[in-house]
């Protein structure tokens, strides 16, 4: 963690000396008596809050003379017993006074973007501090497990897998997961026009998580099996959010935010007729104020389509992807997208076999024209296959959920392949192991951070407890993408609940891992709902 002995103060008058010019004797010998006479400062309060600042503001009741000390602790860790001067605290100290300021605001620029804190005040005047004023936490989400959102009490009871079963997750400005999610049969009377799709963010100044904020009715959409719905990007070159998704199953939509996910508009991209072929697993990335958007289009033809995302859609180019050598056609499925060390776009999908079964998983540049295969079904049958893809500098990874031995229907349900040189070669497959009797499935997520360490969740789609060492959400682990361990995060996760929904998982800026899943039972303090886990 970044610390720092110097004193910054963006907002209010110039610092006054430092704490080393009190007393030598320690605060808390003071006599009550002596710190009653000085007001403390009250209403404290973080005005905002960013990766890189903290600003505090208050209100300070006290005499004009006297000054406002400003204190912070890393959240868990004690106070010190005695204040100390700032200018003297030792670089590993957990809990110092930071500044001594006038005025009734202060902006601490001294922060590590991934360190929650506490702040307090202390009045000073004649070489005397004041009792501490209110305490308040600014910072990331809470580390472990923690509930993000609580699922409606009634929908709960009529039927909790209609609430947040699928969702997909993406990092704002300052690294902290916005979560999209759906929530079918809103208003619970048994049908599906109504679903919605939501959006929920983090707020760092409040220490909470802000209201989610509904999209768009998105209609009765198809959410079984492999497919999710929609996607969810932000390009940090502009900060804006974008989802692409299903409409019912004959529209593409578009939905954009450049405030922070907190409104959106939306445009269509794309319609089809009632008897023409639907949409289905649209992903997405941006990046420079461009989108990369792939998707499939009934159930032989995956499209990408890529422009500047405040052109119509109408202007975007288009691109059809190519069979593979001699593969049958394209078929709407595995379909993933992403940026390579060049940022430049590749999308993956599968393909048909031409005789037997052997379906073939592929990665296309639609700039060049180029495929590779990543990998194939090794001539097993695959009904309803699963691809995601990810990429960090020069390494790619790809998770791949299917039938590739006879060990299917027993553990060997997602296999992983790895490309070290930018996605021209591959790895040959390697069987993830379940958790026990706990059939992993899809939709997956496949997840690398900067060091080559690998992060695979998926969520449990069938087979028994037998065995099972873990709870949930799944989540498999490997640092050299080779040998692998699958257990929960937290190691037991928590506990074995039932209908876990679809996790969803990234690594975060400074390489730690989150990850986004829907429980429907209790769990300690965390209610059926949607929870986060951020590792330690």
């Amino acid at each position: 963690m970044r610390r720092s002995t110097a004193l910054v103060c963006a907002i209010g008058t110039a610092i006054v000396a430092p704490l080393a010019t009190l007393s030598a004797n320690p605060v808390a010998a003071r006599t009550d008596a002596a710190r009653s006479a000085v007001t403390a400062p009250s209403a404290l309060t973080a005005t905002a809050a960013s990766r890189s600042t903290v600003s505090l503001g208050w209100t300070n009741s006290g005499p004009a003379a006297t000054k406002i000390v400003v204190e912070r602790r890393v959240l868990g860790a004690p106070w010190p017993i005695a204040t100390t001067a700032a200018a003297a605290a030792p670089a590993q100290a957990t809990a110092m006074a930071i500044a001594t300021v006038d005025g009734a605001s202060y902006t601490d620029a001294t922060i590590d973007p991934y360190t929650t804190y506490v702040y307090r005040l202390r009045g000073l005047s004649a070489n005397v501090l004041s009792a501490p004023s209110n305490e308040i936490t600014v910072g990331p989400p809470p580390v472990g497990f923690s509930q993000v959102l609580a699922a409606p009490k009634a929908m709960h009871t009529h039927d909790p897998s209609q609430f947040a079963n699928l969702m997909r997750m993406t990092f704002d400005a300052n690294g902290d997961p916005a979560v999209a999610y759906l929530t079918y049969d809103l208003n619970n009377d048994g049908e599906r026009p109504d679903t919605d799709l939501s959006v929920i963010t983090w707020n760092r100044a409040r220490y909470r998580w802000n209201a989610p904020v509904s999209v768009d009715t998105i209609g009765n959409v198809s959410g079984g099996g492999t497919h999710i719905p929609f996607a969810i990007a932000r390009d940090e070159s502009t900060g804006k959010y974008a989802l692409l998704y299903v409409m019912g199953e004959h529209e593409l939509r578009i939905a954009t935010s450049d405030n922070a996910g907190q409104t959106w508009t939306h445009v269509s991209v794309q319609r089809s007729g009632p008897d023409d072929p639907g949409f289905s697993i649209p992903s997405l990335v941006m990046a420079g104020g461009r989108v990369y958007a792939a998707y499939g289009q009934g159930s032989n033809s995956v499209r990408f389509r890529t422009g500047l995302l405040t052109d119509a859609p109408a202007k975007w180019a288009e691109k059809i992807a190519p069979k593979v050598g001699n593969s049958g056609e394209p078929r709407s499925d595995c379909v993933s997208v992403i940026l390579d060390a060049a940022g430049k776009p590749a999308v993956s999908y599968c393909l048909e076999p031409t005789s037997a079964y052997n379906l073939i998983v592929a990665l296309w540049r639609p700039e060049s024209g180029a495929t590779v295969k990543i990998t194939d079904s090794n001539n097993h049958q695959n009904d309803d296959p699963g691809l995601q893809i990810a990429s960090v500098g020069n390494e790619m990874a790809a998770a791949f959920y299917g039938s590739r031995d006879d060990a299917f229907f027993a553990n060997h349900h997602i296999w992983f392949s790895r490309s070290r040189d930018n996605g021209v070669s591959w790895s040959s497959p390697v069987a993830i192991a379940d958790d026990g009797g706990n059939a992993m499935g899809a939709p997956v997520s496949v997840m690398i951070d900067r060091a080559g360490h690998f992060a695979i969740s998926a969520p449990v789609v069938g087979g028994n407890e037998g065995s099972v060492v873990c709870g949930q959400p799944k989540l498999a682990r490997s640092s050299d993408g080779t040998k692998w361990t699958t257990c929960a995060p937290d190691t037991k996760g928590v506990g074995a609940v039932a209908d876990p929904g679809v996790p969803t998982g990234a690594f975060a800026g400074n390489d730690k891992l989150y990850m986004a899943f829907k429980t429907r039972a209790a769990v300690g303090a965390v209610l059926p709902g949607i929870v986060l886990w951020r590792e330690r």
